[in-house]
């Protein structure tokens, strides 16, 4: 990893699962680490396991599916630390199994509210507060493949909104 030391980054879905070992991985990189998730006590645990071994981490209880919770979180990193360079936008659910036809509204439309609004209102929300090349970058280092992640719409979306933006421009604004 590049040197990321005394940088921040939020962590969406950091209680858990891959955000979780995501935000256990920047913080052993140095990073300032906000775990955001929807279960406080996750995200205080993760915050807590980061701390104990010496990084620098801090609990958020947030809904990635509601804008203002997201705005809350990027607001809450900046006045913690200063700044927002990273935002990893890894909250998603994976819905029903089922055919396309067969599929409930209800499950439908809060898939489609966590995984591709709420991502895509992350990074509108971060608009104000610096975070250059985030999205290049993080797709650059790191090589996300969509065809093998859970959430491969968010992927496609933040791999899209990285290349209209190119390396040098704000990757929220």
């Amino acid at each position: 990893m590049s040197d990321f030391k005394g940088k921040t980054a939020i962590v969406t879905g950091g209680g858990s699962g891959l955000g979780e070992a995501i935000s256990k991985d920047l913080a052993k990189n140095g990073v300032n680490v906000v775990v955001v998730d929807i279960n406080r006590d996750a995200a205080t645990r993760v915050s807590n396991e980061i701390t104990a071994a010496g990084g620098t981490a801090v609990p958020f209880q947030g809904n990635t599916a509601v804008a203002e919770d997201s705005k809350k979180a990027v607001d809450f990193a900046v006045s913690r630390y200063g700044a927002l360079n990273y935002a990893v936008n890894n909250a998603g659910i994976g819905g029903a199994n089922a055919p396309v036809g067969d599929l409930d509204v209800e499950d439908w439309d809060r898939v489609i509210a966590i995984n591709l609004s709420g991502s895509s209102t992350e990074c509108a929300t971060r608009s104000g507060h610096p975070c250059r090349r985030c999205l290049r970058r993080c797709h650059r280092e790191h090589g996300v493949d969509p065809r093998r992640r859970r959430c491969s719409r968010q992927r496609r979306l933040h791999r899209g909104q990285a290349r209209r933006r190119g390396p040098d421009q704000e990757c929220c604004g």
